[in-house]
């Protein structure tokens, strides 16, 4: 498939096909009008790609997980670096869960929230306990 096919199915803008090219996280063939044509293996890599860059994932981290999931004979190594690699991503990720569901509590107790205007002082100090108990998990 040509660039603008590509761009037009994954709904990703041609800039961003090109700088995941710059950045060789794809590598089309080209064609002899120069023309970037690109398999379906390469719109599978764009999918992940995308997901990845979506939650936060590091253009290194693409990568490395790149280079991990299109190995086809790997090491032993190899395998162990891979599974600490996902496990402390995994680690990370189930970490930003747990920041956010905290996120979710603050915002859910502020004061401007409540029906009563006389919980407010209650709610207030709710608030701020869970904020500085966010904010210390942040800061560590």
């Amino acid at each position: 498939m040509k660039i603008k096919e590509v761009s037009k199915k994954l709904s990703l803008p041609i800039s961003t096909l090109h700088y995941y090219e710059r950045v060789e996280l794809v590598t089309p063939e080209r064609g002899e009008n120069n023309y970037r044509y690109y398999s379906e293996e390469d719109c599978n890599d764009l999918i992940l790609i995308s997901i990845m860059w979506e939650f936060g994932f590091s253009i290194q981290e693409v990568k490395e997980v790149m280079d991990r999931y299109t190995v086809t004979n790997p090491t032993d190594d190899l395998v162990h670096e891979a599974k600490k690699f996902f496990k402390d991503k995994i680690m990370y990720l189930e970490e930003k869960i747990q920041e956010y569901q905290d996120l979710i509590q603050i915002i859910n107790t502020l004061p401007i929230l409540s029906e009563n205007p006389m919980d407010w002082n209650d709610k207030k100090e709710r608030t701020m306990v869970l904020a500085s108990h966010l904010y210390e998990k942040v800061r560590e």
